[in-house]
């Protein structure tokens, strides 16, 4: 089984390895995408983990401030999803998430639950106009309350202290926009996993994480000329876990694209992409270099558009390869293609691929309870992802999106239950059919169904945290304008070696006055017990509730 023996290796010697040396780190290349009016939102959830906010959404502030509707413990899923479908015809927005008055520029929220736990956010725009907007934000969360693990009932308890601070700026030129933004974040919690006598064991420890990201980018807005995108950014990992050595990671990036017309419904442009990754041991910096944690990635994808009055097709081609440390190739198509065949019709198809970014910075947003002290997960690397659906409206109300996809992925990594939290990767193979269908019937009420089927084919391992099945269920009703409630179903089936989820969350949200608005939520409704990985159960029946106060 490709890489379990080494860990295995790896686990009894204790996983010794030699610490790296902060080398100087090239300049990187990351895409911006086009600016959109998009609001910032800062979802709560039962044990959450903040993402950096990107720069181009800091314009609007929320109406009704309150979390994000609960949604099951695996919000930072295990896995990435096979297949990525585009907006519909008639994207739907639900009321919950409408945007702020013109007068109100900041909110802050406070809340807590019966765990228990406590939570804060808090954000505010000094500038929101059309030419600069900018916005600083802030959020907290704490707990600090017992779990039963699932394979001998026994109580274990869960710890966890978030903070983030945060600022997005964006500045409009009459021709091109420049972006910005910055967070810090800190994290302190501990390892609460049972874990199996096979798995690498920890101090007792809490684990306490600093993250730092940056990034800066300009894209132009006239594609009747020369057109460009980029972005430079710098994320920086460090964690301390209570062993003697510490760990740090530090990534500079940067992603542009470069585009000319060459007629008016034609255009030539070429994409690029670079990172260069450089761990170090924070302790023991002087020593040899980890040979698995240096290296650099560089990609360049040239290709074609062609657009028409209905239809785009962009057709490239995307060659990368690392060095360093790491030397691996990777050819993928970089095909894309859409047609709007009536107003009420789309079709849509792809082919691409490309390197997966495994940094201990990206981990960390899926899952961070993965044992630090082992070797890097390799980036995996995705030769095919082909993607082909159909977007479609019944009435103007009523819209479904059904498609289809398989993705061809060297080095996909899992958490073997017999490591629990160890990665082990492995080449893998997906097909995934599914389909997600949207109702609203003006303000009074939303609904939302979508599922999936994921068929794995992996390498001499199952697909452990990779569920077969998997959706959700959302519905929404407002029968009076200040009050809300939502219905929020979450399900993930044939997990192996796991329980299946069946998570069901009810919540209300009154608006009263002019700058408060109040919301109350009651979580894991069918009291099941299920972990999120193996030997992490996931939290039990709970209510939540909070208040929040715009200005």
């Amino acid at each position: 089984m490709k890489t379990i023996n080494v860990i295995k290796r790896a686990v009894i010697a204790g996983l010794t390895r030699n610490p790296l040396k902060i080398i100087a780190a090239l300049v990187v290349m990351c895409a911006v995408a086009q600016a959109q009016n998009v609001s910032r939102e800062m979802t709560l959830e039962k044990d959450y983990v903040p993402s950096i906010k990107d720069a181009n959404k800091i314009n609007s502030v929320p109406d009704v401030a309150a979390p994000t509707a609960p949604q099951a413990d695996v919000r930072f899923a295990k896995y990435l999803s096979a297949v990525e479908v585009p907006s519909s015809p008639y994207p739907l927005q639900s009321s919950a998430s409408a945007f702020g008055s013109g007068d109100q520029i900041g909110y802050i929220t406070l809340g807590g639950s019966a765990l228990p736990d406590f939570f804060a956010d808090a954000a505010v725009q000094p500038l929101h106009s059309f030419a600069n907007q900018l916005n600083i934000f802030a959020s907290h969360h704490s707990g600090n309350y017992k779990v039963n693990f699932l394979q001998d009932d026994k109580e274990g308890k869960k710890k966890i202290n978030d903070n983030v601070l945060g600022v997005n700026y964006l500045h409009n030129f009459n021709t091109w926009k420049i972006l910005t933004d910055a967070q810090y974040t800190y994290s302190q919690y501990n390892d609460y996993g049972q874990l199996p006598v096979t798995s690498y064991q920890l101090p007792v420890a809490d684990w306490k994480d600093n993250l730092f990201a940056a990034h800066l980018g300009a894209v132009s807005t006239d594609l009747d000329v020369p057109a460009f995108k980029f972005d430079v950014g710098y994320t920086r990992f460090g964690q301390d876990y209570g062993a003697p050595d510490a760990k740090s990671e530090n990534r500079l990036l940067l992603d542009a694209d470069m585009s000319a017309p060459l007629s008016i419904d034609k255009r030539i442009g070429i994409k690029g992409y670079a990172k260069n990754q450089d761990n170090a041991d924070t302790n023991n910096a002087d020593t040899d270099r980890d040979s698995k944690s240096n290296y650099t990635t560089l990609s360049v994808s040239p290709y074609m558009l062609f657009e028409g009055a209905n239809w785009e097709t962009h057709l490239g081609l995307s060659v990368g390869k690392q060095f360093g440390d790491r030397s691996k190739f990777l050819l993928a198509p970089d095909v894309r293609f859409y047609v709007n065949a009536t107003d009420h019709l789309q079709l849509y198809a792809s082919a691409t691929g490309g390197f997966r970014d495994n940094s201990n910075y990206e981990l960390y947003q899926q899952n961070r309870y993965i044992a630090p002290y082992v070797l890097r997960v390799t980036d995996s690397r995705t030769s095919l992802n082909a993607k082909l659906g159909t977007n479609f409206a019944i009435t103007r109300s009523l819209n479904m999106d059904l498609h289809a996809g398989y993705r061809i992925t060297d080095d996909e990594w899992f958490l073997v239950n017999e490591y629990a939290n160890i990665p082990v990767s492995a080449d893998a193979k997906v097909l995934n059919v599914g389909g997600t269908m949207r109702y609203k019937h003006s303000d009074v009420a939303d609904i939302e169904l979508s599922a999936d089927y994921n068929n794995w084919n992996v390498a001499d391992l199952q697909s452990f945290n990779k569920p077969k099945f998997d959706g959700h269920l959302n519905i929404g009703v407002k029968p009076i304008e200040p009050l809300r409630f939502d219905l929020l179903y979450h399900f993930e089936l044939g997990r192996p070696e796991l329980d299946d989820i069946h998570d069901v969350s009810l919540r209300g949200t009154f608006s009263f006055a002019k700058h408060f608005s109040a919301f109350v939520a009651i979580n894991n409704l069918l009291f099941q017990k299920y972990e999120l990985w193996y030997g992490y159960p996931a939290n039990p029946f709970n209510v939540m509730g909070g208040l929040t106060y715009r200005f």
